[in-house]
């Protein structure tokens, strides 16, 4: 099978019933691409595929890291492409538990570059992280692990003839994404917390920059990523190419429940970026992407489901 613009591609989506991998199944398939998923339902909740289990869509419901399984999926669906999600993505829970952080994410990927590599897969897109920014290297846990994860797979892209992009994704929000689970991102938790009447919290004085990205969007630059005639190695942000201040979201938010409580500040995290200092130039050079919702509609569409399925439905 070829990258062609009009082929149908088998795709293997790793972390396939979780978030950002549930939606990037549900847009390969509306395509009319063969998906395979492989998730341990740690993280992804079955619910999230249910849809797309009755169009084709197979999951494996296991751990990749256990031994033979990638490797078994991979020999018996023969996928031209595979886009790694699975792994470990809350800031937070990566400075708890660092041991668990590197096996999730470097070790993970380390085997999906060594397995794809060993049974002819043409390409991978690992799901990284605008955590990855840092002068001279990222300051806390996951950055770490994410940069390491890229370095592996520009070596394994050097060595292998294979084209293996880092989609260095950029506070991806959006349905699905569960307020309670550690990576959840603030624009989820402060509507969360705003539909339930509780205060919002923010860390810090709320002037950090952030650049936000819908989570159809996010799903879109990785399908494009995986499936694009002539994309180049290497990373590139998937992000919307603005800013705003986690303050300006707080106050965005609000907007939607004026009778709210104010909120609260707590001290800053230690391995919170202060300012973004993502660019979407790269995206737009190579597959020809630019995020299509802002945030205010992607919020609207957040609080109210309605306005998001007509938006997908467009």
């Amino acid at each position: 099978m070829s990258f062609d613009r009009d082929s149908s591609l088998r795709i293997l989506v790793t972390g396939a019933a979780g978030f950002i991998g549930s939606h990037t199944v549900d847009l390969l398939l509306d395509i009319g691409h063969d998906v395979v998923g492989i998730d341990d339902l740690s993280r992804g909740h079955r619910v999230n595929v249910k849809a797309a289990r009755h169009r084709g869509f197979r999951l494996v419901d296991d751990d990749l890291l256990c031994s033979g399984v990638l490797a078994d999926v991979i020999t018996s669906f023969q996928p031209d492409a595979v886009i790694h999600l699975a792994g470990l993505t809350g800031i937070a829970e990566a400075e708890k538990w660092p041991h668990r952080n590197r096996r999730l994410n470097v070790d993970a990927t380390r085997l999906v570059a060594e397995v794809a590599a060993g049974r002819g897969v043409r390409r991978i897109v690992f799901g990284s992280s605008a955590a990855v920014s840092g002068e001279p290297e990222p300051k806390g846990e996951l950055g770490r692990a994410k940069l390491e994860s890229e370095r592996i797979l520009e070596e394994f892209a050097g060595n292998n003839g294979m084209i293996c992009v880092s989609a260095r994704m950029s506070n991806v929000y959006g349905s699905r994404q569960d307020p309670e689970a550690p990576q959840a991102g603030v624009v989820t938790i402060f509507a969360d917390r705003c539909k339930r009447r509780l205060p919002i919290t923010i860390f810090g004085d709320g002037t950090q920059t952030r650049d936000f990205l819908a989570v159809q969007d996010a799903a879109r630059g990785l399908m494009l990523a995986a499936t694009r005639p002539e994309v180049p190695s290497g990373a590139l942000d998937l992000c919307s190419g603005t800013t705003h201040t986690v303050l300006e979201v707080s106050k965005l938010v609000r907007s939607h429940f004026p009778k709210g409580p104010k909120p609260v500040f707590a001290p800053a995290r230690p391995a919170d970026i202060t300012h973004s200092t993502v660019d979407p130039s790269r995206a737009l050079e190579q597959l020809g992407f630019s995020a299509s919702i802002s945030l205010e509609e992607g919020l609207r569409g957040l609080i109210d489901p309605g306005v998001g399925a007509l938006r997908r439905a467009a």
